[in-house]
């Protein structure tokens, strides 16, 4: 941690004279009520505990729409450094649960060039999934609510972006590397294997028209010919505003079809609709998530998530802000022939950004 400070104030000094160079970040708490009702196995539990997490974003803009964008943060779910008291990454056997500490990783780390009509950049990526749930779908089938990509991978990958301006909409691909391996071994007898990397394509196109916005999604895997190889369509729609209230839909099909003694075929869909209102000095947010995956005719779950949320600053400046933001978040899954599994989260996140 001493380094890396000593490596952002040296970045500070030389900003004026080698690049325009950067700074943001912010600081979370979020006290928490965790209620998780396994009815399959008989068993509820109720959680009160806070989390805590912070980012430091550094760019730098070198010229002529050349960049480079990086985010300093804890690599845990949803960038959380953890939770106060759960004392994980104590300095000593013999340290009390308040001295624990979390590692700081590059949550995001790429380069690239932005022009007025297209555009490139490669390294560890942003994909903003919480808007697209189609990326949910496609590489977290089994976790598919509760913006599993966001949580699980913290909304970024390795890869590989490229834009484009096509008439009046904007094309984006995204070529992401999901595993590699060694493509060929030989052994002495010269017997040789093969293999391949597993690599993921993604495709989006947004445009907007009388005050709608349509984004139609592609997501396919490619893997070595025994792995999971899914296909994922989707589209995500933005309508013109009505009476204060902003509406949109989102909605997604996948299908995988390799099955063996490891892999199970599958389908399933999601849908999305949201709705949002600037209510008093805050914006009041809600979705709700419909999705389906099915194995087989009888093996399947059917899974339905609720979020709620009301945001509102305590404070803001040209400098930074400070917002509260109560959240009711609710999930359920259910599976034939087992009790449903429901979890309900009471939470009020606060965030100072700078």
């Amino acid at each position: 941690m001493r380094k890396l400070v000593i490596m952002a104030i040296s970045l500070m000094i030389i900003s004026n004279v080698f690049a325009e160079i950067k700074f943001s970040g912010h600081a979370r708490v979020r006290p928490r009520i965790d209620i998780k009702d396994d009815r399959e196995n008989g068993n509820k539990t109720t959680d009160f505990y806070y989390l805590y997490r912070g980012r430091l974003n550094i760019s730098a803009d070198i010229g002529d729409g050349w960049f480079f964008k990086s985010s300093l943060g804890h690599n845990g779910p949803s960038y959380w450094n953890g939770k106060f008291g759960a004392g994980d990454y104590l300095p000593a056997d013999s340290s009390i649960t308040t001295a624990s500490r979390t590692s700081v990783d590059f949550m995001e780390l790429y380069f690239g060039h932005k022009g007025e009509k297209c555009g490139f950049s490669a390294g560890i990526l942003p994909l903003n999934s919480i808007g697209n749930p189609t990326i949910d779908l496609h590489f977290y089938p089994k976790y598919v609510v509760d913006i599993p990509f966001y949580i699980k991978n913290n909304d970024a990958t390795h890869g590989f972006n490229f834009y484009k301006n096509i008439f009046d909409g904007k094309l984006e691909a995204f070529l992401t590397v999901d595993e590699n391996v060694v493509e060929i071994t030989e052994d002495v007898t010269e017997n040789i294997s093969k293999d391949m990397d597993t690599y993921s394509l993604g495709l989006q196109y947004s445009i907007e028209f009388a005050g709608h916005k349509i984004q139609p999604v592609f997501w396919k895997t490619f893997a070595p010919e025994n792995e999971a190889s899914p296909m994922t369509i989707g589209a995500n729609f933005k309508f013109p505003e009505l009476a204060g209230f902003n509406f949109s839909l989102s909605g997604a099909y996948t299908q995988q079809n390799i099955e063996n003694e490891n892999i199970e075929k599958y389908t399933g869909y999601t849908i999305r609709p949201k709705i949002s209102k600037d209510i008093g000095q805050g914006n009041l947010v809600a979705w709700y998530d419909l999705a389906k995956v099915t194995y087989k005719e009888n093996n399947y779950t059917d899974f339905g998530y609720l979020w709620v949320h009301y945001k509102f600053f305590a404070y803001k400046s040209d400098l930074g802000s400070f917002y509260i933001r109560p959240t009711i978040r609710y999930h359920v899954e259910n599976t034939p022939d087992k009790k449903d599994y429901a979890r309900t989260r009471f939470e009020i996140t606060t965030q100072f950004s700078f």
